[in-house]
């Protein structure tokens, strides 16, 4: 009742303020200042509302600022940024359902329990549905409500799929090389796999880029909000 009266009063204190701004120029008169100065204070009180009001939507926890995963075949990866300083975070999947608290243990596997702000699960089935819960620890003993996501891996189907077009890719790439400088098509394809195995280690360690400068994800990242 009290945010509804007080928006009621910073938007009529906009629309009294324009007109009276309309007026002063229009007169002459040199209280446009004042003028200026209730709008400004009326339009700073509408975006600070707005702000609340988003802030009371997310769905996230409040030491959380973002949040976001991506599937393939065989693993899952959460990447998250926190609001202010790192927390403990414990993350529980199941095929079944999700979690209702951080202590429901059952039925659950512990992917992610301690300090951090990355994880890849491995080992999973493809095409299957597996729920996860991520939990932040607010205060010692004390979790935050659950963060429920259902996530699909990639089907096989469609994994063998896009590996196939992969390959032909990098067979091209080496068919190119090999005409080019006379190296061998078979040594190239080798040392591409060899390079291929290093920087996926690197990309692991590089997933904190996921969330771009313009707030977007990268190509492929699912954000939660």
């Amino acid at each position: 009742m009290i945010r509804a009266v007080w928006l009621s009063v910073a938007w009529l204190a906009l629309g009294f303020g324009a007109i009276l701004l309309w007026w002063t120029a229009v007169s002459g008169d040199r209280s446009a200042i004042v003028v200026a100065v209730v709008m400004a204070l009326a339009a700073l009180a509408l975006i600070l509302d707005r702000r609340r009001g988003r802030r009371a939507e997310r769905s996230l926890p409040t030491d959380l600022a973002r949040l976001a995963y991506y599937a393939d075949a065989h693993s899952v990866a959460f990447a998250w940024l926190f609001s202010d300083k790192k927390r403990p975070v414990r993350i529980l999947r199941s095929e079944d359902s999700g979690a209702l608290t951080a202590e429901d243990r059952a039925g659950q596997v512990v992917v992610l329990d301690g300090v951090g702000d990355r994880v890849v699960d491995t080992g999973l089935w493809p095409g299957r549905d597996y729920h996860y819960s991520l939990f932040v620890q607010e205060a010692p003993g004390e979790w935050s409500q659950p963060v429920r996501v259902l996530v699909a891996t990639e089907p096989a189907a469609e994994r063998i799929e896009r590996e196939q077009a992969e390959w032909a890719v990098k067979a091209s790439a080496a068919r190119a090389g090999d005409r080019n400088d006379g190296r061998s098509g078979s040594a190239f394809v080798t040392a591409s796999r060899g390079l291929a195995q290093v920087f996926s280690g690197v990309a692991t360690d590089l997933m904190a880029t996921v969330f771009r400068w313009d707030d977007r994800v990268a190509d492929g990242w699912e954000e939660i909000v």
